[in-house]
């Protein structure tokens, strides 16, 4: 992904062209970038920006300069890199982001640019990393942590963005490990710690 984060950050920058259509090549002659622009010499309708090897890499639409619709990012090598959706240049809606290898890598929604709800990660094995929930773009509430091969590992909670309240580590056969309880991030309630074994009963 970050070959795709790296592309997009020299191709969105490109300079404004006097012509409503604009078009830029590299030094190969492969085309770069291909767009128009508004009476208002604003980005509009279809702009599709393409890696040195004439692969697609982007591809989305402006409204009045800034970022609408649906906008898909590939990787160098043809493969879908992430689906995500724009409303006056904020992100909106649902978010799927790919690895290289085409399996899926995570999966969320945007609220005026801010994670929101429940986001899902995986590891490339297909097998779910996590489920996180966000507010405003902050964790907040109950987030679980997987191993890769499917084994519940942690269950943390969070409060606007800290670890808050009970946080919980189970061990590699599914019980529980241990209970730990966090006061805003700012540290640990030592005396609240309780650790358990493999078969469920508390150690002292």
């Amino acid at each position: 992904m970050k070959k795709i984060i790296l592309f997009l950050a020299v191709v969105l920058f490109t300079t404004i062209a006097n012509a409503q259509e604009y078009k830029e090549y590299y030094d190969n002659g492969n085309l770069k970038v291909i767009g128009n622009y508004d009476v208002n010499k604003k980005q509009t309708g279809v702009w599709k920006y393409y890696y040195e090897n004439g692969q697609l890499g982007i591809v989305g639409h402006y409204k009045k300069g800034k970022q609408t619709g649906v906008w898909k990012y590939y990787y160098e090598n043809g493969q879908l890199g992430i689906v995500g959706h724009y409303k006056k240049g904020k992100e909106t809606g649902e978010l799927k982001e790919y690895y290289e290898n085409g399996q899926i890598k995570e999966v969320g929604s945007y609220k005026d640019g801010y994670d929101t709800g429940e986001w899902k990660n995986y590891f490339k094995n297909g097998q779910l990393y996590s489920v996180e929930m966000y507010e405003n773009g902050k964790k907040h509430g109950e987030c679980r942590y997987y191993t890769k091969s499917g084994q519940l590992e942690f269950i943390f909670n969070y409060k606007d963005g800290r670890k808050h309240g009970k946080i919980r580590e189970f061990h590699s056969n599914g019980q529980l490990l241990s209970v730990e309880y966090f006061e805003d991030d700012y540290g640990v309630n030592m005396n609240s710690w309780k650790y358990y074994d493999e078969n469920g009963i508390e150690q002292n």
